[in-house]
């Protein structure tokens, strides 16, 4: 039992570590000042409560601010997903609570900056008997409170970076190619008299 939540406890490091790594979507777009939020659930989506309001109000609250030089912009996301802990996946293998997403963000005329998939992840169950205790008594109405707040906080590290991170510039758009010099008018040439 201890080898395995030791190997458990080195997945979840390592993920935190490949998720604290990842570079901020501004250094890749520049500056951005997201003005809004759209969220949008998909009808196989099930959930305890309505998920993607409280998303939207959640993420709202985090991501949209004001950036000096910042590029207007508009967050869409689409709830693709809702997964609560299965209390007989938690006796077999473990299990977790979260919520999967789609994230564009477009500019003002709506063509999209960039896109991403947004996976929030809670309350990782361990595998065995206790695990499987843990899955069958929790509240899905906290569940999707929390993954709703985590996801917002989450997505706001991945836009932006951490507090205080200064984007990168803007990408330096590919210089436009030369326009070829203009053809030059063909000379006549005069053959040479034969004698």
């Amino acid at each position: 039992m201890l080898r395995k939540s030791t190997k458990l406890g080195l997945i979840i490091a390592f993920a935190g570590c490949l998720a604290a790594c990842q570079t901020p979507l501004v250094d890749q777009t520049g500056p951005l000042s997201i003005q809004s939020v759209s969220v949008s659930t998909k009808p196989i989506v099930k959930s305890a409560t309505d998920i993607g309001p409280a998303i939207e109000r959640a993420t709202r609250a985090t991501v949209v601010r004001e950036m000096p030089n910042g590029r207007p912009a508009n967050l869409l996301i689409s709830v693709d997903g809702v997964n609560y802990k299965n209390p007989v996946a938690s006796l077999l293998i473990g299990s977790r609570n979260s919520v999967g997403t789609t994230v564009s963000v477009a500019d003002k005329s709506g063509a999209i900056i960039a896109q991403f998939q947004h996976i929030e992840a809670a309350d990782e169950a361990v595998q065995g008997i206790i695990g499987a205790a843990i899955s069958a008594n929790q509240d899905p109405v906290d569940v999707d409170h929390r993954l709703t707040q985590g996801y917002a906080r989450t997505l706001a590290l991945r836009i932006y970076g951490e507090p205080g991170h200064q984007p990168a510039a803007a990408p330096v758009a590919a210089p436009a190619p030369e326009a070829a010099p203009p053809a030059a008018a063909p000379t006549s040439r005069r053959s040479a008299p034969t004698s």
